[in-house]
């Protein structure tokens, strides 16, 4: 599992650009040091940034409490979590924003600050983990130190076991920034519908995104289908920058939609599939007992 292995961080709290955001609380601290951010009260450390995050079951400011006994300086939640601290103990700082979930990986992005170079993602029900690890075998015979994030941890130049397909921002940024540290240049990870609707990649650096295909999952988490395939389009619509790539099968019947959304944001799209108008057009595609054959 992967642990934390970079020096200790320290920062102001004004360096983090708290000006326009709604304040609640007690804000005679000051511009105390930061030591760091938590989304879960039992990571809290004396200094750290609490991220109160809406929950599927419990909204985390029900567990303030407990991170203020662990030395939480700042709470960040939304409406319904500043509802619920008014109802607690804590007076201390409050900020309220819209969206806490995209705050903290923004903020994630921001307390680290390293990225490797090359960042690239994919996303589909099925496929991502093959796809992934085929892109970063390709970067190793091309001499790049790569890896491949996902369902089978991180693979590649450097080795390490995660709990989550797509891993919470912060322990994300952690990684990334460890990663540099460790001179990795390319990363090829999997984008999982849960993370994308949880803004989990929104404060990483994707140069390429890829869709493989939707078929009916996960909707025990998603509302239905339309629902799934929406958290799918976020990779597209506001995540990959401005000016970077899709790929794009247009095999599955939602490749369609995901190449306009991708045109209207003015990526450079590259389609593949059986359709005549792919732009790779798979002509023969045989499986056979050891793998298989496809011109």
């Amino acid at each position: 599992m992967f642990h934390e292995q970079n020096e200790k961080k320290e920062r102001l709290l004004s360096d983090l650009a708290l000006e326009k955001v709604k304040r609640w609380g007690d804000w005679s601290v000051g511009n105390p040091t930061i030591t760091g951010i938590a989304c879960h009260s039992k990571n809290v450390q004396n200094g750290h940034i609490f991220f109160a995050l809406p929950g599927f079951q419990k909204h985390g400011a029900r567990f303030v409490e407990d991170a203020a006994e662990r030395g939480a300086k700042i709470i960040i939640t939304d409406s319904e979590g500043i509802r619920l601290l008014k109802q607690t103990n804590w007076r201390g700082p409050m900020v309220e924003v819209d969206s806490p979930r995209k705050m903290l990986s923004i903020w994630s992005a921001r307390w680290f600050g390293s990225q490797p170079e090359q960042q690239v993602a994919v996303t589909g029900t099925n496929g991502k983990t093959s796809v992934c690890n085929f892109v970063r075998q390709i970067w190793e015979n091309l001499n790049y130190r790569g890896v491949n994030i996902g369902t089978m941890g991180v693979e590649g130049a450097v080795s390490y076991s995660l709990s989550h397909t797509t891993p919470d921002p912060i322990t994300l940024h952690n990684i990334l920034e460890n990663l540099v540290n460790r001179k990795v240049t390319h990363v090829a990870m999997e984008a999982s519908s849960h993370g994308l609707d949880q803004f989990r990649l929104d404060g990483v650096n994707i140069k390429a995104a890829a869709f493989t295909n939707l078929s009916r999952d996960h909707l025990d988490y998603h509302e239905n289908e339309k629902s799934y395939f929406k958290s799918k389009c976020g990779l597209f619509d506001r995540i990959v920058e401005s000016g970077g790539y899709a790929v794009i099968n247009l095999d599955d019947p939602y490749g369609e939609e995901i190449r306009l959304l991708s045109k209207k944001r003015n990526l450079k799209v590259l389609t593949i599939g059986s359709r005549q108008n792919s732009d790779i057009q798979i002509q023969e595609h045989q499986i056979i007992s050891t793998g298989q054959i496809i011109r």
